[in-house]
């Protein structure tokens, strides 16, 4: 399971903003990208902190608790890309980080990635903003 996250800029309202600010390219990619991963791995230690923990009486994990927790990271997927990924499997192979997240007709859903990426979003974006409103103060 993996949640993704990417930025998208309208082409237009970007070149506009680059010759008002007079900031390159370059520049604000850097500043996009460090809010990004820095968003996304906050997101990454709030999901450990959420994920649910336990001991399946079949589990044959050495280190059974938290074996969910231990799967859960941040990949890079490209430029200003970047996923927050809970890849644990069971015994059959099975990833069952999705039916933690969502629940099925077996278990009621204990949401750990949803919440994770919520709580960071608003702070990232508050920082986005902050970066693009003093480049315009800069004029």
């Amino acid at each position: 399971m993996s949640v993704d996250f990417e930025i998208e800029i309208d082409d237009a309202d970007f070149q506009r903003y680059m010759q008002t600010t007079g900031m390159k390219l370059g520049d604000i990619e850097r500043y996009l990208d460090y809010e990004l991963r820095t968003a996304m791995f906050n997101a990454e230690a709030d999901a450990k902190y959420l994920a649910p923990i336990g001991k399946s009486p079949r589990s044959v994990d050495p280190l059974p608790h938290g074996k969910l927790r231990r799967s859960i990271h941040v990949e890079p997927r490209g430029d200003l890309s970047y996923a927050l990924v809970a890849d644990v499997r069971n015994i059959r192979g099975r990833g069952y980080a999705v039916y933690q997240e969502k629940g099925s007709i077996y278990q009621i859903a204990r949401p750990f990635m949803g919440p994770a990426i919520r709580a960071n979003i608003a702070q990232f974006v508050e920082n986005i903003r902050g970066i693009l409103v003093g480049a315009f103060k800069k004029e």
